[in-house]
C-alpha cells in the first residue's frame, strides 16, 4: 500500500473551493494539472512467507524500513484488518 505525497488531497480540494467559492467540476477540470506532482510512498507491505503472508509497516524511526513481521496469516483476513488503518494514528500504533 502506498501514501501520496504532494498533490491535491480531497480536504485540500473541498478548502479550495469553499475558500474560492468555486464549483466543484472547475477545480476537477484542473484535477489531473494539479495531481501531477504527487508521488507514492510504500507505507504498508504484504509479503508471501511460508505458505501464508506477513505484514510490514514502514517505519520512520532510526534510518527507518520495513518493519519485523506485524502478523501473519491468509491475505484475505490480513488485508481487511490492517488497510482500514491507512491514513488513521492507529498506523503509527501497530508494532
Amino acid at each position: 500500500m502506498f501514501e501520496p505525497i504532494g498533490g491535491l488531497s480531497n480536504e485540500l480540494a473541498r478548502h479550495l473551493v469553499a475558500s474560492f467559492q468555486m464549483a466543484p467540476f472547475q477545480l476537477e477540470q484542473h484535477r489531473s494539472e494539479l495531481d501531477k506532482d504527487t508521488h507514492y510512498s510504500p507505507v504498508l507491505r504484504f509479503a508471501p512467507l511460508e505458505g501464508q503472508y506477513a505484514v510490514f509497516r514502514m517505519t520512520y524511526r532510526g534510518d527507518g524500513g520495513w518493519s519485523w513481521a506485524l502478523d501473519r496469516g491468509p491475505l484475505g483476513s490480513l488485508v481487511p484488518k490492517y488497510l482500514k488503518k491507512l491514513g488513521t494514528s492507529a498506523f503509527f500504533e501497530l508494532y
